[in-house]
C-alpha cells in the first residue's frame, strides 16, 4: 500500500469483484465522502486490459446513487473484497492511464530480477571464457 491512511472527511476503498474461479471481475476505486453519508464523490473503474476510467457525473455532486458500503459490508460477501487506501494511492490511479495491480508488479519484478541475474551470470561467463582462453 502506498502511503498512509488517514482518516478525516474521505475514506478511499479498493474493490475488487472476484468470479467463482478467483479471478478478477471487476476492480473499483471510490472517494467515499464520510460527512455525506458515505455517497462517492469521485470513483475509478478498472478494465480487464489496465486501462483506467475516472467516472465523471457532470453536474452532479456524487458519483453514486446510494452510499457506499463499509469495507466490512462488502467483505461479507465471499465474491467481493474492499480494502481502505491511501489518498495518494488513489490519486495516482485517478491521474493515470494505466493500472498495474500489486499481482502484475510483483511479476514484473521476478521478471526482472531474473534478466537481470541472468545479464549478470552472462557477462562472468564471457569474462571466464576471455580468461581460459587466453591460457
Amino acid at each position: 500500500m502506498i502511503g498512509h491512511i488517514k482518516m478525516g472527511r474521505f475514506e478511499y476503498i479498493k474493490w475488487r469483484g472476484l468470479q467463482k474461479d478467483g479471478s478478477e471481475d471487476f476492480l473499483l476505486f471510490y472517494e467515499v465522502d464520510l460527512d455525506n453519508d458515505r455517497y462517492a464523490t469521485r470513483m475509478i473503474e478498472i478494465y480487464k486490459d489496465g486501462s483506467v476510467n475516472p467516472v465523471v457525473e457532470e453536474d452532479f455532486e456524487f458519483i453514486t446513487e446510494a452510499p457506499v458500503p463499509t469495507i466490512e459490508e462488502i467483505n461479507t460477501d465471499p465474491e467481493w473484497h474492499a480494502e481502505l487506501i491511501s489518498e495518494i494511492e488513489f490519486e495516482k490511479i485517478y491521474v493515470s492511464s494505466h493500472y498495474i495491480d500489486d499481482r502484475k508488479k510483483l511479476y514484473l519484478k521476478i521478471i526482472e530480477d531474473v534478466a537481470l541475474e541472468i545479464s549478470v551470470s552472462s557477462f562472468w561467463r564471457n569474462k571466464y571464457l576471455r580468461v581460459m582462453g587466453n591460457r
